[in-house]
């Protein structure tokens, strides 16, 4: 069977229930083992981050896994995914990620054990999601599609995923492989002129700022590349895209290009008229949003959204 369209799914963090009211709002029909079957000609696609944060981690993995066993998805690794990948992997007494993280990743460790999962099958299962998808028509990564580094993971997994075997060289952050995987999952990030910080949306104070990855030609200050909404006084300095690992940016005529990743609130917006972020924030009282992919031109009428309240939008 073929599926021409996609529903691209965005952040879910564990928030199930919203997820079940999403896929039902979408058209998609509860079906015991498979999930949610999905509708005549369609398919479900997730951009990862599938665990941390929400009520019911277990439950949201199952649903997605049941999904992609059914053929009823694609589901792509996340960030967060890898780095629980990253804080379980070890060389020479040393995690591929530091162990920071867990503070952030405890939560899905101590919700799958309360479960009775195991949890190092489903590190496993994470293994098997593929960092990025491309059809004829469009193109879905988990934060940045650049295609300097989409190459880069062409050539060196061949499936697109991440085997045990390969992680060992992402000790190396100099590596190709290594900065291929960090953009793909985390995004274009720069680091802010000498003595210059922001507080992010999680209230940390951060030295390292998001870039917009589509629009840098556009983009002569600080305040027009980030992502984040900046009101310090030195947003207004010159950027330079010199300072990012690849200077490529996302050219308007490729075909679209749909992301998570980013935590957006309000009101789902395209970011370019071809590039879509799906990300709204379901785990911080914001909404999971889904966008309705066919062919054409993107809009902004394909979103659908539901709050984290039991109400459709």
């Amino acid at each position: 069977m073929s599926f021409p369209s996609f529903d691209i799914i965005g952040d879910i963090h564990g928030e199930a229930d919203a997820l079940r009211r999403l896929l039902s709002a979408l058209g998609y029909v509860e079906q015991g083992r498979a999930g949610y079957i999905s509708p005549p000609g369609r398919r479900a696609l997730f951009v990862g981050d599938y665990i941390d944060r929400g009520p019911a981690i277990a439950d949201c993995l199952r649903l997605v896994r049941a999904m992609v066993d059914s053929g009823n998805a694609i589901a792509l690794l996340g960030n967060h995914e890898y780095n629980a990948l990253a804080l379980n992997h070890y060389a020479n007494g040393r995690a591929l990620r530091s162990q920071d993280k867990w503070c952030q990743h405890k939560e899905t460790h101590r919700q799958l054990c309360d479960a009775s999962e195991n949890y190092g099958a489903w590190l496993d299962w994470f293994r098997t999601l593929p960092l990025f998808f491309e059809s004829a028509s469009l193109r879905v990564v988990h934060a940045c599609w650049d295609e300097n580094h989409i190459g880069v993971l062409r050539r060196r997994l061949p499936d697109g995923c991440l085997p045990q075997e390969a992680m060992d060289e992402l000790f190396d952050k100099s590596g190709d492989l290594w900065r291929a995987v960090n953009c793909t999952l985390k995004g274009k990030e720069a680091m802010l002129p000498l003595g210059r910080t922001f507080c992010d949306t999680d209230g940390r104070d951060r030295s390292e700022m998001r870039i917009k990855w589509w629009s840098l030609g556009k983009c002569p200050s600080w305040r027009e590349a980030a992502f984040e909404n900046l009101d310090e006084a030195w947003a207004g300095e010159s950027f330079d895209v010199g300072v990012l690992d690849t200077p490529w940016i996302y050219p308007p005529g490729a075909k679209p290009v749909f992301c998570g990743h980013y935590g957006l609130s309000g009101e789902p917006r395209l970011l370019a008229g071809n590039v879509c972020c799906v990300d709204y924030s379901v785990a911080k009282a914001g909404s999971l949003a889904a966008f309705r992919w066919g062919t054409g031109a993107l809009s902004n009428g394909a979103f659908v959204k539901v709050p984290a309240s039991c109400r459709v939008l």
